[in-house]
């Protein structure tokens, strides 16, 4: 919690710094919980270890949304085009 000490400090903070930094990273929150008490035998909330990721380590789980496989990429570079030409 914000005002008091961090349950996840030390070693557990940096190794999860680290992660979240590589290119393995994390895929939500949750994933997190269970990693912190899989390694460093820690539990903590689900509030907690957003309180670290997102305001301490300036992370966030948000990802890009699964583009469409179906979509043609002629048509979309048409679309943009228009599209900037009638914005102008």
């Amino acid at each position: 919690a914000p005002g008091n000490e961090s349950q996840i400090k030390g070693d557990a903070f940096e190794t999860l710094k680290a992660r979240i930094n590589s290119s393995k990273g994390f895929n939500s929150y949750y994933e997190i919980q269970s990693w912190l008490k899989e390694h460093f035998n820690l539990e903590v909330s689900y509030t907690t270890v957003y309180y670290v990721c997102h305001h301490k380590l300036k992370s966030s789980s948000k990802v890009p949304r699964p583009s469409n496989p179906k979509k043609n990429p002629e048509l979309v570079k048409d679309f943009k085009k228009k599209s900037e030409i009638s914005h102008r």
